[in-house]
């Protein structure tokens, strides 16, 4: 887009939540999930729907690693 990178995707889930909508994504490179969060304004522009592909642009990234859980320690009273 533009010369920029964007990664292809397929949009899975929205949702509102409160002044927010989140969007919920898979890559189609490699199937890993991307989310998005959108105010209403942009949603409404953009008026994305599951099942839809779309190219997307990371501006703000945070990535979460699979690791093996805590050690839960389980208490009872």
């Amino acid at each position: 887009l533009n010369g920029s990178p964007a990664m292809a995707v397929r949009v899975v889930h929205v949702s509102s939540v409160g002044p927010v909508v989140r969007v919920e994504m898979q890559r189609l490179d490699n199937g890993g999930a991307v989310e998005a969060e959108l105010t209403r304004e942009r949603y409404r522009e953009l008026m994305l729907r599951a099942g839809e592909q779309v190219y997307v642009k990371p501006r703000k990234v945070r990535v979460f690693l699979d690791e093996a859980p805590a050690v839960v320690e389980d208490y009872s009273i």
